[in-house]
Formats: structure tokens, C-alpha cells, sequence
């Protein structure tokens, strides 16, 4: 019961923090293979692949007519000195 409630909360924390998209309320179905092994999943380096994503929603976000950006935005705000 623990290791369900675990991926759920996991599936959350990805798919509505790190990987949100503008809906705010989907969580992509690839995301499920990544938790099929709990363990497995703290090797991964989730920061760098939250950047890349964030950089990418960006790149879309400068689009024309396009209104809202997708993303964990506080990555922005992170002072690296």
C-alpha cells in the first residue's frame, strides 16, 4: 500500500511540478513507466531534465499568439552565484 501511495504522490510531483503542463491537470501516461521501479527512480537526474523541459516550453511560449507558458517556473528565479 505504501509503494502505491508513493507513485502516486511521485506522479503528482512530476507531472504537476516539475513537467506541468498549461492545463494544470493532466500527467502524461510516459510518466508511468519511469515509476515502475521506485528505487530505480532517484538515480535519474530530474533537475536537468526539469530545465530542458522548461527550456523548451519557453522556445513554444515565444511563439505568436501564444499566452501562457508550461513549466516549473520557479527554476527561473534560482540565483546561481
Amino acid at each position: 500500500m505504501l509503494n502505491c501511495a508513493a507513485r502516486a504522490y511521485m506522479m503528482y510531483a512530476i507531472g504537476c511540478v516539475l513537467f506541468a503542463e498549461k492545463s494544470g491537470a493532466r500527467v502524461g501516461t510516459h510518466f508511468l513507466r519511469i515509476l515502475d521501479d521506485v528505487e530505480d527512480a532517484g538515480r535519474y537526474a530530474w533537475g536537468t531534465a526539469a530545465l530542458a523541459y522548461l527550456y523548451r516550453q519557453l522556445g513554444l511560449a515565444s511563439r505568436y499568439g501564444v499566452k501562457q507558458v508550461a513549466g516549473f517556473i520557479p527554476l527561473l528565479e534560482v540565483n546561481f552565484q
